[in-house]
């Protein structure tokens, strides 16, 4: 054999001494993490036991018997080696290569091992996450933020109780209202379909009702100048619907019933006023009022008498035949309103109002005029109140001296409005208008002051920003 050969042989042994050497450091119990992964079963037979293994495969290098593990061959059984030694050909290469494989295979079990525990995450349990749901459902630690309407009233005054702002359908009914502006309803009245009739009329004449009847109306009738006129209703629970089903257009509407919900119909060129709502829990929503006509006794969108009435998401436009108002005044003519409410001989007091939702758009004069039945300057001395009544979420372009005219109202909360005309100022609270809130409305610039007194008295139970 030549030097060189004789040189390399010697460096070989001394390689596989220093390898032999490691072999038996990592077979040392003392120095293998016992590392467990587990199988698809939970049985000991499932486990694998790495420190096992590579134990038996340093025992098995130097001949030894390996430890008995439940993955080694049992007693009697035919033995199945770890792996397969190649056998020896008398090439030395070989000779040089199969050292590598003893060095290889415990570092290949190890990264295995790493890798598995890495990827299955078995080092501890972690915490459930949150889903998005669960986090918008969560409160913030503050709690919700108090809306304005719901703003508790000033010691010694009466609660006011907003009913719920949304149109108010029959169960047989589907309605929709889109809308063009931030406050109040879209420049079309809300339309509403009729998807179950238990009645049907003929063009504006209503046929004999029952409690609990939906009254559907088809087709125009503007071309006979007829006027919906409504006189009967139901109960309290069982209210008579009437609807209007596609465009159905009339010469104003007269409402002198109790429980009746009135919705989806357009009024144009009504005598005096675009409806008139006289009697106990009317709901009128989803209508579309306009160009109401002075026959000498004003010519206002909507005049309503009696308790428990809802106005709701109504468009009112064009108030304005035969006036000649200014933010001074309306003179000697007929002031046209959006809204108007007063007691008379002829009209009871009205309490438990709700109005929301609405636009008031072109409207010559106040979009609400409010009277109740104490007005000493105008010899008005009547019986009861008017009360607690919710004005919200309006839109209102009116050109009187204000926008608002309260007298002898008590316990109104004005909340949500966007008052947007050319008034001098948007709220006057007279004659005893006690308990009054006010909050959130949006002002247009032009319009100097929000809200004042008439005298000292409105300033009892008031809340709302300072009057002036």
């Amino acid at each position: 054999m030549r030097s060189r050969d004789l040189a390399q042989s010697a460096d070989l042994l001394a390689w596989r001494g220093n390898l032999d050497s490691q072999v038996r450091r990592v077979g040392s119990p003392a120095l293998l993490p016992s590392i467990v992964v587990s199988r698809t079963s939970s049985s000991p037979e499932g486990r694998l036991d790495v420190t096992e293994l590579i134990a038996s495969l340093a025992a098995e290098r130097h001949g030894a018997p390996g430890p008995s593990t439940s993955h080694r061959p049992h007693a009697g059984a035919s033995p199945t080696p770890h792996r397969v030694r190649p056998a020896h050909t008398g090439d030395p290469s070989a000779e040089r290569r199969w050292p590598v494989v003893h060095l290889l295979v415990p570092m290949l079990v190890g990264a295995l091992v790493l890798a598995v525990v890495a990827a299955t995450g078995a080092l501890g349990p972690t915490e459930p996450r949150q889903t998005d749901a669960a986090l918008v459902a969560a409160p913030t630690a503050a709690g919700p933020a108090p809306s304005p309407s719901t703003a508790p009233p000033s010691p010694g005054t009466s609660a006011i109780a907003a009913p719920a702002q949304t149109i108010v359908a029959s169960p047989t009914t589907t309605t929709t209202a889109p809308r063009s502006s931030t406050t109040g309803t879209s420049s079309a009245a809300a339309k509403v379909q009729t998807a179950t009739c238990t009645v049907k009329a003929n063009g504006a004449q209503v046929p004999a009702v029952k409690p609990g009847d939906t009254v559907c109306f088809a087709g125009q009738t503007s071309s006979s100048n007829s006027q919906l006129v409504i006189k009967t209703g139901g109960t309290p629970d069982r209210p008579v619907t009437y609807s209007a089903v596609g465009p159905v257009t009339v010469r104003g509407i007269d409402v002198e019933a109790s429980n009746v919900i009135v919705q989806g119909f357009t009024s144009v060129h009504g005598n005096s006023m675009g409806a008139k709502l006289l009697g106990n829990n009317i709901t009128f929503q989803g209508n579309n009022i306009s160009s109401p006509t002075y026959t000498g006794d004003d010519s206002d969108g909507i005049r309503f008498f009696g308790n428990g009435i809802k106005i709701l998401k109504n468009t009112i436009s064009d108030v304005k035949d035969g006036s000649n108002c200014t933010n001074q005044g309306c003179g000697d003519g007929p002031h046209p309103d959006c809204f108007q409410t007063f007691y008379s001989s002829n009209y009871p007091t009205s309490s438990n109002v709700l109005i929301s939702g609405n636009r008031c758009a072109n409207v010559a004069a106040q979009c609400l005029m409010a009277e109740g039945p104490v007005l000493p300057g105008e010899d008005v001395n009547g019986p009861g109140e008017s009360a607690n009544w919710v004005f919200s979420d309006n839109y209102c372009d009116d050109g009187a001296n204000q926008a608002m005219m309260i007298k002898n109202i008590k316990n109104l909360s004005i909340v949500n409005n966007n008052f947007d005309g050319t008034n001098n100022k948007a709220i006057a609270l007279a004659d005893g208008s006690t308990g009054a809130h006010v909050g959130a409305n949006k002002l247009n610039p032009r319009i100097p002051r929000l809200v004042s007194f008439d005298d000292g008295n409105e300033s009892a139970g008031y809340t709302g920003p300072a009057a002036n």
